[in-house]
C-alpha cells in the first residue's frame, strides 16, 4: 500500500516539473539559463526567486566512456523488519493486467542465543572409611587316626569247568585232481665269463744284430721233375647223431676211410634249465563271503567267490570249502570274520574256528569266542605260516560249538618261499 502511495507522489511530481521545464523552454534566455540548476531524478525544479528553471535543450549524446573496474561490494546492511500488510482492495471489473509483485520483505533478524550458565563444580568426594581388621585365622585340628583296613575275605572255589565235546568226524579226502601239463624246457643259461689269462713274462733283451754278409752267386735253375699218378677225389659226409647222457663229453669219429670220410657225432644232453621269471611270479589267492550264513558243529564254512587271485599254485572253486594249494612251499594264510549267535541258542554259546590242513588241525589258527545274549556279535581272526610238502594240499575252515551266523569271513592265502632242498 505505501509503496502505491509513493510511486503516485512521484507521478504528480514528475507531472508538475514537466509542466515547468516546457514554460522555462519556451521564456529561456541566457540569463536564465545561467540559473538553471539540475535535479537528476526529475529533469528540471524551480530556482527561486526565478519563475523557473529547467534545463536546456540535450545535446547530443557524447561516446560512453569505458566501464570501470567493478568496485567491491559492500557488505550487506542488516535486513529490516517486516512492514504490515496492507488491506486487500476490491476486485476491478474483468482481468486487468498483473502488477509486478513487489519486493519480498526483509526478515526480521533472529535473537542472540543466551550463553549457557556455567556448571557448578562437582563436590569432593567423602574419605573412604578404614576396613576392619582380618581376624586371625583358627588352628587346625589334628586329623584323627586312620582306622585298620578290614581282612580281604576268602576267594571263592573256581568252578569245574565243562567237558569238551567230541570232535566231528572228520569228512572224506576229495578225489586228487589231475596233474598239470609239464611246462616247457627253460632255455640254456648263458656260458661264465672267461678267466683272465696270466701275465706275459717279460722277453728278454734283443741281442746286437750281427753284419750282413754278402750276397752269393745265383744258382742255375734246376730241371722239371716228373710228373705223379693222379690222384682220387675226397669225400666228406655226416653218418649218425647220437645224443650222450648229461655229463660226458661230445665225440666226434670217422667210420669211412682217409678218401671218404663219414663223421659220426655224440652230442651230450644239456643240464636242465631253470626258469627265473616262473620262481619270481606272486602266487596268491583271496576269497570271501558276505552275506550271512549258518554255521553247525564240525561244518565247514563256504566261500562264495574269489577276489585277487595270481598265478597258478593256489585254488578255490565258487561256492567252495577247499582252498587246493598245488606246489610244495612255505605259505602265509590270514582269516577273518563276524560270528553271531542264531536264534533260540542255549547260553552261554561258545563257537570256536580253527584252519584244517589236509584232515588236520593247523597249531595257532584257533579263534573263539562265548556269547551271553542274542544281540552279541564277535569278530575273529588269525594268521599263520603253514608248510607244504606234498601237492595237492586241502585247507578247510571248520567250526565247533552251538549253531551260530557267520559273515563277512576272508580266507587269504600266499606263497612265500620255497622248501630247503634235502
Amino acid at each position: 500500500m505505501i509503496w502505491f502511495r509513493k510511486k503516485a507522489a512521484d507521478e504528480a511530481k514528475s507531472d508538475e516539473i514537466q509542466k515547468q521545464s516546457k514554460d522555462c523552454q519556451d521564456n529561456d534566455s541566457a540569463a536564465q539559463s545561467q540559473e538553471r540548476c539540475g535535479w537528476t531524478p526529475f529533469g528540471c525544479r524551480p530556482c527561486p526567486p526565478r519563475p523557473c528553471c529547467c534545463t536546456g535543450i540535450t545535446g547530443p549524446s557524447g561516446a560512453t566512456g569505458p566501464t570501470g573496474p567493478t568496485g567491491p561490494s559492500g557488505a550487506t546492511g542488516p535486513t529490516g523488519a517486516t512492514g504490515p500488510t496492507g488491506a486487500t482492495g476490491p476486485t476491478g471489473p474483468g482481468e486487468g493486467e498483473t502488477g509486478p509483485t513487489g519486493p519480498a520483505g526483509p526478515s526480521g533478524a533472529t535473537g542472540p542465543t543466551g550463553a549457557t550458565g556455567p556448571t557448578g563444580a562437582t563436590g569432593p568426594t567423602g574419605a573412604t572409611g578404614p576396613s576392619g581388621a582380618t581376624g586371625p585365622t583358627g588352628a587346625t585340628g589334628p586329623s584323627g587316626a586312620t582306622g585298620p583296613s578290614g581282612a580281604t575275605g576268602p576267594s571263592g572255589a573256581t568252578g569245574p569247568t565243562g567237558p569238551t565235546g567230541p570232535s566231528g568226524a572228520t569228512g572224506p579226502t576229495g578225489a586228487t585232481g589231475p596233474s598239470g601239463a609239464t611246462g616247457p624246457t627253460g632255455a640254456t643259461g648263458p656260458t661264465g665269463a672267461t678267466g683272465p689269462s696270466g701275465a706275459t713274462g717279460p722277453s728278454g733283451a734283443t741281442g746286437p744284430t750281427g753284419a750282413t754278409g754278402p750276397t752269393g752267386p745265383t744258382g742255375l735253375d734246376g730241371e722239371d721233375g716228373e710228373d705223379g699218378a693222379a690222384g682220387t677225389a675226397a669225400t666228406i659226409r655226416v653218418g649218425t647223431v647220437t645224443t650222450g647222457d648229461p655229463g660226458t663229453a661230445a665225440t666226434v669219429t670217422n667210420s669211412g676211410d682217409e678218401n671218404s670220410a663219414v663223421f659220426d657225432f655224440v652230442i651230450p644232453k644239456g643240464d636242465t634249465g631253470t626258469c627265473e621269471e616262473c620262481d619270481r611270479t606272486l602266487q596268491l589267492l583271496s576269497t570271501f563271503s558276505n552275506p550271512p550264513q549258518q554255521g553247525t558243529a564240525g561244518g565247514k564254512l563256504i566261500f562264495d567267490r574269489n577276489g585277487v587271485t595270481n598265478g597258478t599254485a593256489i585254488s578255490h572253486a565258487d561256492n567252495s570249502t577247499d582252498v587246493v594249494i598245488s606246489q610244495p612251499g612255505f605259505y602265509f594264510v590270514t582269516f577273518h570274520g563276524t560270528l553271531s549267535p542264531a536264534k533260540k541258542a542255549d547260553f552261554p554259546l561258545t563257537v570256536l574256528l580253527y584252519l584244517q590242513q589236509q584232515g588236520s588241525q593247523v597249531s595257532g589258527t584257533v579263534v573263539q569266542h562265548t556269547f551271553h545274549t542274542s544281540s552279541e556279535a564277535a569278530n575273529a581272526a588269525f594268521s599263520q605260516i603253514i608248510q607244504v610238502d606234498t601237492a595237492p594240499n586241502v585247507l578247510q575252515m571248520i567250526s565247533q560249538g552251538g549253531n551260530f551266523f557267520y559273515s563277512a569271513i576272508n580266507l587269504t592265502v600266499q606263497k612265500i618261499g620255497e622248501l630247503p632242498e634235502a
